[in-house]
C-alpha cells in the first residue's frame, strides 16, 4: 500500500460530499489517490440527480397526465406516490451508505471501487 499524505486522505474523503468532488480534480492533478476517489464521487452525485431528475419526471407524467383519466388516473397516482416515495428513499440511503463508505475507506488510504461506478467515473470523468 502507498503511503498517502494526509493532505491526500483528506480530499479523497471530502471528494464524496456533493460539490466537494471538484476540489481534488482542480488543485491536485497530480495526486491519482485523491482523484481517484473524486472521480467516483462525482459520478455518483451525477447518478443521484440523474435518478432524482427521473423520478420527478415519472411523478409528473403519472400524477398530471396519466393522472387525470378517470377511474384509472387512481392506480396512476398510486403507482407514482410509490415510485416517488418508496423508490426515492430507498436511492437516498444507498447514496448516503456509498458517501460514508467511500468517505471512510479514502479516510484510510484504501483504493476502494465501487464496481459499476469506477468503469463508468474512468468513461466520463477523465483528467
Amino acid at each position: 500500500m502507498v503511503r498517502n499524505s494526509k493532505e491526500s486522505l483528506i480530499l479523497a474523503a471530502l471528494s464524496y460530499f456533493p460539490f466537494l468532488g471538484f476540489i481534488p480534480i482542480i488543485f491536485t492533478k497530480d495526486d491519482e489517490f485523491a482523484c481517484h476517489h473524486a472521480r467516483q464521487g462525482l459520478t455518483l452525485f451525477i447518478l443521484l440527480l440523474l435518478i432524482t431528475f427521473s423520478i420527478w419526471i415519472f411523478h409528473f407524467i403519472f400524477t398530471n397526465l396519466l393522472g387525470q383519466i378517470f377511474i384509472i388516473g387512481l392506480i396512476f397516482k398510486i403507482i407514482a406516490w410509490i415510485i416517488k416515495n418508496i423508490v426515492g428513499i430507498i436511492v437516498g440511503l444507498l447514496y448516503l451508505y456509498l458517501v460514508f463508505v467511500g468517505a471512510l475507506n479514502a479516510w484510510r488510504g484504501n483504493y476502494w471501487e465501487i464496481p459499476f461506478i469506477k468503469d463508468l467515473s474512468q468513461k466520463i470523468i477523465r483528467i
